[in-house]
């Protein structure tokens, strides 16, 4: 919603930048689908990030960057193999 200044002889029209509202929603998205990671993870710790994106219902290039972040900001981390390991969720 645009806000106006009305000064004298003069009309000022400010609008607000949408990227600031997209940001914000995109934040909300992200924290939502870690949650549905981290309730998958810790219902099948021994899962890999495919079938973790079939239950989020996601793709699986977006489960494996949001997992990525994840890892980078010490949420989930990953102990033993690609093939037998599994995730861990640090509280």
């Amino acid at each position: 919603m645009p806000e106006y200044t009305i000064k004298r002889e003069d009309i000022m029209v400010m609008f607000k930048s949408l990227a600031y509202h997209t940001s914000q929603a995109n934040q909300a998205k992200s924290n939502d689908l870690e949650e549905r990671i981290i309730t998958v993870i810790k219902m099948n710790p021994r899962m890999s990030q495919k079938k973790i994106a079939e239950m989020v219902e996601e793709t699986y290039s977006m489960v494996k960057f949001s997992m990525g972040k994840m890892k980078e900001k010490g949420i989930i981390t990953r102990v033993g193999s690609s093939q037998k390991g599994e995730w861990i969720v640090r509280d």
